[in-house]
Formats: C-alpha cells, structure tokens, sequence
C-alpha cells in the first residue's frame, strides 16, 4: 500500500521568561519538562492506535515549535527523534526543523542539535533596535546573537531568521538595519511578521507609540521589494527563501497536507478530521498518561474544507491549483471559484490556477476570502 504524506508538528510550549508580545500560552516550570516529553511519546502511541501511523504514513517533516524548543538539550531531542524513528517511517530527505531563542543555545550546542539530526533551524531575531528589544520584553545580548549567526552562517548551517515589523517606536531605519543585516548574513530563509496587538499581552498597555496603519503597509512594500533585491524568493505573504530553501513543513501545511501536532494547545489534521489538544500543560500530561480525554474533534464538512483550502493556498505565490481543486470538491465549485477570482481585483487566474495579483493584495485578504466563498459549497 501506498503510504500517505504525514508532515509531525511538535510543540514545547516552555519559556525561561514571556516576550510583551507573546499572546500563545506558556510555561515558566521548566521542572515540568521531563514529565511532558513523556507525555509526547505517549500522545503519539495514542494517536497511533487510532491513525496506524506505522503502516499508512511517510513522515516529511517534523517541526519542533514553542515556545522555546532549544530549551531542550539535544539529548532530549535526539530522544525523541530515536523514538520517533523505531515507530514511524522517515522519509529519506526528511526536514527537521528546530526553532532557536539566541538566548538559550551557543555554537557548540547548536552543533549538537545538528549531530542528533536537526537539520534546519529557525531562529527569533525579531529587531536589532536594542531600545525596542527592551520594550517587548526580547532578551539576549545583541552582539553575542550576531556573532552566533554568523559563526553558523560560516560552519555552513541551513537556518532562517525571523524579524517583526509593526512595533512599537519603529522607524524605517530600523527595518533597514534588519535588511542590511540579511544582506550581509545570508541566511537561507528570512521571515518579517507584523506584530499583532492583543489585549491579553503586557505590551498592550504600555504607553508607546506605534506606526499608523498606513506606514505599516508601507514597510511591509519595503520588505518585499528590497529582499527581492538581494535575491529572496517571496513564497508566502511573510516568508522569503534562497533558491531551494523553502520551509517544506510550513509549505505543505499551506498546501492543505495532513499534519499531526503533538503537545499542550497543539492541532492535527488528518483525513478532513482535524484534533486539538488541551491547553493546560499539567492537564495534558495528567490525562495523556491516564489515557483520558485530552483533545477535541471535528469533522470538517464541504465549506469548512473549501474555506481552509483557499485561505491557505491564497497565502502562497504558489495560490490555489484549480485541478487540485475540482479533484477535491467537484467541477461545478471549481468553475464558480475561478469566476469568481477572474471579478476580483486583487487575484489573478493563469494557467488554471488562482493567486494574488501581486504582494500588497495580501493585506485585502479577508475581503478577498469575504468575496471568494461567497456562494460556494453551498
């Protein structure tokens, strides 16, 4: 039997200290680790017992997020991967990624990682504006961040870098300092998110100020136009790439590809079902080893699907495949979907396949979905 693609997100939802920013559940109780990698091994024997992992799936990728993963030691990583390997497929260029707070690791460590089998790092820069690191709550010493990266850029580590634009007290020197900084550095992948205000965050309601609405729009023009300059491929509204660099696990996640997520908060879809865990750490772990209900479950109907396939694909340059399309929900949806595209100012439709008309058209995206699900899977 042919075996499916499966892509395995695994979540470490543990901090040594919470950014301003940072809205997503965390853990401080760092003595509470060795209990939840446990829990990991016994959420994917459950998981298995029901999806026969084993004997259906390839796994592509596995992406350790948080959080903060590289507060592991990668000796507990490679665990974890050993495990992972005695119970489940590899495929042979399997993606490993990990995500890196510059605080926690050292050169030699990062070597260690690389050794036991992760083969792609992720790595939060954020901004080199020292003032505004402070503001969000961003910790580690700048110049010992810069030194690292380029000492890994030179051992010939695959990493990407991830900056914020958005925040508060930015001007467009400092986005320009974070550009010259990737000139410079070269790293294979380079993400710029915006940051989103929450109200749950401390950053929320400290008296700073941030850039309008319409300067917002305006850096994120700038991002996109000067990373095309030196030689980034724009392959998601907030992912750039050399050539060939592309994240593969974050790409078929776009691509509405099956993916099972391990840990606290974190979700599986698989088969048009899709599974999410419980938030509280200490409660996953308690009913994980007791074999409890520690997950919800929905099954997707017809516009669910239609809805999840186009937000996603939309958000790729890539865009949504037509023939993918109608494979999955029929001719008469495709064919309203591409009418319906071919009206919208912001999309184009060529060679059967439907994508935004340039890079400014991903910040109308809820107009655009508003306007593309209109109608369809009825």
């Amino acid at each position: 039997m042919m075996l499916k693609d499966l892509n395995l997100y695994i979540h470490i939802p543990f901090c040594k200290s919470r950014c301003a920013y940072c809205h997503f559940y965390s853990q401080l109780d760092l003595n509470l680790i060795d209990s939840y990698l446990e829990a990991l091994q016994a959420d994917f024997l459950l998981r298995d017992a029901v999806a026969d992992i084993k004997n259906r799936y390839l796994l592509k990728t596995i992406y350790f997020g948080g959080g903060s993963p590289s507060l592991l030691s990668p000796k507990q990583v490679e665990e974890i991967l050993v495990f992972l390997k005695s119970k489940a497929n590899f495929a042979q260029n399997i993606e490993i990624t990990l995500e890196i707070n510059p605080k926690d690791v050292n050169i030699g460590v990062w070597e260690e990682f690389s050794r036991v089998g992760v083969n792609r790092f992720s790595f939060g820069v954020q901004t080199l504006n020292r003032k505004i690191r402070g503001l969000i709550g961003r910790e580690g010493d700048l110049d010992k961040i810069k030194k690292l990266l380029q000492e890994a850029k030179k051992r010939g580590f695959s990493f990407g870098v991830d900056f914020m634009y958005g925040l508060p007290e930015e001007k467009l020197s400092d986005i320009k300092a974070s550009l010259g900084f990737v000139k410079g550095l070269k790293p294979n992948h380079v993400s710029f998110y915006e940051l989103m205000q929450d109200k749950s965050t401390p950053l929320y309601y400290k008296k700073v100020r941030y850039p309008k609405e319409k300067t917002i729009v305006s850096r994120y023009d700038f991002i996109c136009r000067e990373l095309e300059k030196i030689g980034y491929e724009h392959y998601e509204f907030a992912n750039w790439a050399r050539s060939g660099n592309y994240c593969r696990h974050n790409l078929d996640f776009w691509q509405n590809k099956n993916y099972l997520g391990l840990g606290a908060s974190a979700v599986s879809f698989l088969d048009n079902f899709s599974w999410t865990n419980i938030l509280s750490i200490q409660d996953y772990i308690s009913s994980v080893k007791n074999s409890s209900q520690y997950f919800t479950e929905e099954k997707h109907n017809k516009k669910d699907l239609i809805r999840k396939f186009i937000i996603l694909g939309l958000r790729t340059t890539r865009g949504i495949d037509l023939a993918d399309f109608e494979v999955l929900f029929g001719e008469k949806e495709s064919q309203l979907l591409q009418e319906r595209a071919l009206a919208n100012k912001y999309l184009s439709v060529n060679n059967k396949r439907i994508a935004v008309k340039d890079e400014k058209s991903w910040l109308w995206m809820e107009e655009i979905i508003r306007y593309a699900m209109n109608g369809i899977g009825a």
